[in-house]
């Protein structure tokens, strides 16, 4: 049988129809923000296992593809507010109720105070901190209380994301205090990691085997972190990934991940 050009052209016409309406649909992509930390090369310092690890979970339990985009902290409340994509890190304040809608809670994030050791300072309430400079990062909240306060009972010292230049200006004490996050911690062994970290391209320290930062032992806060999106923009995806995470803690998922001794930080 002879098929002409013109049949031959409608047969693959309605080959691809019926290929295209049965084809599986597209893995939608969705824009995620989260901080950003860079070293003392202004390199960019990649993402904590963890927050890694939740991420690909909610891609694999939702099918969906998060297309991670990683800026200042202030910058990326601001385009998540906008509907330039969900962000993750966020704690909830009276001021982010009113402009964000907030998944469930994903962990628990303690705001530790450090200090340089031969300067450190007893903490037991936010009084202690009366007329000291305490370092944050500019956009960040430390809990309402300590919020509310900043720059009324104690001085705040605006940082970007980039840890090292933070503690180098502690070691220079331009600050009294820096806060720093990380969940499910205890402060010696945080002390540990912050000194192995943060202490070593220091001269002196280099030569005494010093150690320079010591964590105090009360936090100032625990927040819960959570995903977010503006509170005027499409809420389709942050709905999914709230399921998500309801049913990961039902069967105990959430935990597995997070009960790794895997870093974290916000």
């Amino acid at each position: 049988m002879i098929i002409t050009l013109r049949q031959f052209a409608i047969s693959l016409l309605v080959l691809l129809h019926f290929a295209t309406a049965f084809a599986a649909p597209e893995t939608p992509v969705v824009p995620l923000l989260l901080s950003e930390e860079v070293d003392e090369k202004n390199g960019l310092i990649p993402l904590p296992k963890e927050t890694t690890a939740i991420i690909q979970y909610l891609e694999a339990t939702i099918d969906l593809h998060f297309e991670l985009r990683r800026y200042p902290w202030k910058r990326a409340l601001e385009q998540a507010k906008n509907g330039e994509g969900l962000i993750f890190g966020i704690s909830k304040t009276t001021d982010r109720l009113r402009k964000y809608a907030f998944s469930e809670p994903v962990y628990i994030d303690q705001t530790w105070l450090v200090t340089r050791c031969d300067t450190t300072f007893t903490f037991n309430d936010l009084q202690d901190l009366k007329g000291k400079t305490i370092g944050v990062v500019r956009g960040a909240s430390s809990g309402e209380a300590f919020d509310q306060l900043a720059n009324v009972l104690f001085k705040i010292e605006d940082d970007t994301g980039a840890n090292q230049a933070r503690f180098t200006k502690l070691y220079n004490r331009r600050m009294n205090a820096l806060i720093f996050y990380k969940p499910d911690m205890v402060a010696g062994k945080l002390e540990v990691e912050l000194n192995r970290q943060y202490a070593h391209h220091f001269t002196d320290v280099k030569k005494n085997d010093a150690h320079v930062f010591c964590v105090l032992p009360k936090p100032v806060s625990a927040v819960s972190i959570h995903f977010a999106a503006g509170i005027d923009q499409d809420l389709t995806y942050l709905e999914l990934i709230d399921k998500a995470l309801i049913r990961a803690k039902k069967n105990g998922d959430l935990q597995r991940i997070f009960s790794k001794d895997i870093q974290i930080e916000k």
